[in-house]
């Protein structure tokens, strides 16, 4: 783990299992249901790692503690990914024009639904219609200092799973808000 580790029993799940996953875990307590604390090797943000995840070491990306790539994938029956972007030079007056190239990159012609919080704005991307994926995107706006995430919450819709995937809609939505609301920023003195 990240830190010292506090016992030596570690929780039996995918995420503490995979040992380069591992190190960027913080505690084996779980912040929310069956996710753990993750640190971003750039050490300018935390989130909540899904217990089921591990870090796809072969597209890790960091350049030094400017940016960093970190792609999740899931280990379930529902073919779950997360994908992260920071970029520490991010600034609120750039707001604008990163809002326009992550909906290119998303392929997302919708508005953002704006989610006011202390200290971060969530400018989330529903895109819920496609047949094959659906993805939760947003980008995060630090308020306290320069720095932003682009981030994605995929689900695999596809054929077998479509129904699975109707199902769940709703609560697909809100475990990727919640995991979405994890993210919070260092801010070093």
């Amino acid at each position: 783990m990240g830190k010292e580790k506090k016992s030596e029993k570690l929780p039996d799940v995918e995420a503490f299992n995979d040992e380069y996953t591992r190190d960027f875990l913080q505690s084996e307590e779980e912040v929310m249901e069956g996710f753990y604390p993750f640190q971003s090797k750039t050490g300018k943000y935390e989130m909540a790692f899904p217990a089921d995840g591990i870090i796809v070491e072969q597209a890790y990306r960091i350049k030094d503690s400017k940016s960093e790539e970190v792609s999740i994938g899931l280990h379930d029956e529902r073919g779950f990914g997360m994908e992260i972007f920071f970029f520490s030079y991010y600034t609120p007056e750039d707001r604008e024009g990163i809002l326009r190239r992550f909906q290119s990159r998303l392929g997302y012609d919708g508005e953002f639904e704006e989610i006011e919080k202390a200290e971060k704005t969530i400018y989330f991307a529903p895109m819920e219609d496609d047949d094959i994926l659906r993805i939760y995107g947003a980008y995060i706006e630090n308020k306290q200092g320069p720095g932003g995430l682009e981030v994605t919450y995929e689900i695999n819709c596809d054929d077998e799973l479509e129904q699975l995937c109707d199902d769940n809609k709703e609560e697909d939505k809100k475990r990727a808000l919640e995991w979405m609301n994890s993210f919070t920023f260092i801010h070093n003195k």
